[in-house]
């Protein structure tokens, strides 16, 4: 039986910089590279690439810890659909614009259990195209979105999470 895929999910939302009256940018399509940005992670800046590099299976949940949608959204991800996640080798975090002192706070008091990265510039958001609501991406070990959440997208949702899991063909041996 083949290996799954390396893969990874981004939900983003809000960034402040964008005016109330433009026009959000469209979320990034299934088969688009996943661009690039860099994420603080233990005080320093590292690139998003590092995260998803090798052999490692991500689900990358980029959401501003903002409240309402925001905790739901960082809520989707929960203890049972973690493990089987895990499972299906894939590892999850995420990522906000919010200072790490208050990622702690919101870590805590949501009970997340995956870590939560900094983008202290909004650099990964803008770059995912996240305007104001969460958005989820499915990556694999490759950097390519094979599905998209929220924002019009499939509905961020356990069953919608696994079903695009379930759906990835297995990775050839050797890669």
């Amino acid at each position: 039986m083949g290996r799954i895929m390396p893969i990874a999910v981004v939900l983003l939302a809000g960034v402040p910089a964008i005016a109330q009256n433009a026009a959000a940018p469209a979320p990034l399509a299934p088969g688009s590279t996943a661009p690039s940005a860099s994420l603080l992670f233990h005080g320093r800046l590292a690139p998003l690439s590092s995260f998803l590099a090798g052999n490692r299976n991500l689900v990358l949940l980029v959401p501003a810890a903002c409240g309402g949608s925001c905790d739901a959204a960082l809520q989707a991800i929960d203890k049972g659909l973690l493990q089987e996640l895990t499972k299906r080798g894939v590892e999850v975090f995420g990522v906000t614009p919010d200072a790490p002192a208050d990622i702690a706070k919101t870590v805590e008091r949501l009970g997340l259990p995956y870590p939560v990265f900094s983008d202290p510039q909004g650099a990964a958001l803008q770059a995912f195209h996240v305007a104001r609501a969460p958005q989820a991406y499915l990556i694999d070990h490759k950097g390519v979105v094979r599905a998209a959440f929220g924002a019009g997208q499939t509905p961020l949702s356990a069953s919608g999470i696994m079903g695009a899991v379930r759906s990835l063909k297995p990775r050839p041996r050797g890669e």
